[in-house]
């Protein structure tokens, strides 16, 4: 079998900035956690945030009504990116919102 792969023409090649965006990751897409300990650090930091559901899903892209059954009434298994977003949007870390740690505040 022939080699599709062409060799750096020099020890200084390498590849592409454009190339390397190319790797493919496997990242989870969903995540498995404690519901209610969830719901209730959602809602504890919406509303230290002030935030109405529709201003939630204006900074989230969520919708209002995947927020409230996010909060309310989610299964044991939420969609990575939603809970990522939620995070986000109300400035702690996704770990705190899972349960997995106690700290809400992001380190660096």
């Amino acid at each position: 079998p022939k080699n599709h792969h062409k060799p750096p023409r020099n020890h200084h090649e390498t590849t592409t900035p454009k190339e390397n965006l190319n790797v493919k990751y496997d990242l989870p897409t969903n995540v498995k956690f404690n519901k209610e300990l969830f719901q209730e650090r959602m809602r504890v930091a919406r509303i230290e945030k002030d935030y109405s559901y529709r201003e939630l899903s204006e900074f989230t892209g969520i919708s209002k009504s995947t927020l409230h059954l996010m909060e309310t009434k989610c299964s044991d298994i939420v969609p990575l990116v939603n809970v990522m977003a939620v995070a986000v949007a109300l400035g702690v870390d996704m770990l705190y919102l899972i349960g997995i740690k106690d700290d809400k505040f992001i380190e660096y």
